[in-house]
């Protein structure tokens, strides 16, 4: 059996296996603390990887569905109203400069620095086919 081995051949043999058998020898033969040490960090690691993919992926959803229904009422005012720019939490969401060599916003006369979402509504932009 693979426990009879010096510990040097099963770290060995556990580098050569894929990590799903590596748990399934782990949780079948009794294996040398360092190296069911290594599986379980491992393993944590990646379980906290897939929890911040997944919250990540559930708030960027949450955010693009309120742009969503903000951009919508926007366009309203916009057409209707005569606003001058789109405004989310007191910020300028929309970079749009005069021209190219002037760095200032043509919506709110502020520069790109002061534009923390711009990054944001590109992606949103480019995720709706906008752009």
């Amino acid at each position: 059996m693979i426990t009879n081995l010096p510990e040097e051949i099963q770290e060995a043999i556990m580098n050569h296996l894929h990590p799903g058998k590596r748990r399934l020898l782990n949780s079948s033969v009794i294996l040398p603390e360092y190296i069911t040490r290594q599986m379980a960090d491992t393993i944590r690691t990646n379980a906290m990887r897939i929890t911040l993919a997944t919250l990540l992926k559930k708030h960027i959803n949450k955010l693009f569905t309120t742009l969503d229904a903000y951009l919508h009422s926007y366009t309203y005012s916009l057409c209707n109203y005569g606003s001058l720019y789109l405004s989310y939490n007191d910020e300028c969401l929309m970079f749009a400069p005069k021209h190219q060599h002037n760095p200032c916003c043509r919506f709110c006369g502020k520069y790109k620095a002061h534009h923390k979402y711009w990054k944001m509504m590109n992606v949103y932009f480019q995720l709706k086919f906008i752009f």
